[in-house]
């Protein structure tokens, strides 16, 4: 299953898809949030989640893209349990480029409760998140 294209640069415009909120509002109680960050005037950044279904699991898709110049941002993915306390064994996190093969990936090895991806990207890049497990793929789309 894909999602429409998301519009990273609106972003910081503050223009989002009602999709997308605030990672408290996704997770409430059970969000930890890694290490807080602050947004400075030199590095801003915006911070959205999104629930999505992945065969009978609830999963939340993080992602934070920091401002690093006019053709650079930082982009950090996380996943974290919708619901119960850790994210269901074999459970892929993957980054794909404009022709759609892997550049980076990770996998749940049964007791995590997140894993991540750290990348950055240029100008107008189009990129995609495929969560994958066994043989359900959800991948959401994004342009810088």
């Amino acid at each position: 299953m894909t999602t429409g294209l998301v519009r990273l640069s609106q972003w910081f415009s503050n223009v989002f898809d009602e999709l997308w909120q605030d990672p408290e509002r996704v997770l409430a109680a059970s969000y930890r949030g890694g290490v807080e960050t602050q947004e400075s005037d030199s590095q801003p950044f915006r911070k959205r989640a999104k629930m999505l279904d992945v065969g009978k699991y609830k999963i939340a898709l993080l992602l934070q893209t920091t401002y690093l110049s006019d053709t650079e941002r930082d982009v950090l993915l996380e996943i974290h349990p919708g619901s119960g306390k850790i994210l269901p064994e074999g459970l892929f996190l993957q980054l794909l480029d404009d022709s759609e093969c892997v550049v980076m990936q990770t996998q749940t090895k049964g007791v995590d409760d997140f894993i991540s991806l750290n990348f950055q990207i240029d100008g107008r890049e189009a990129f995609s998140v495929q969560l994958s497990l066994e043989d359900i793929h959800v991948t959401e789309q994004f342009l810088s």
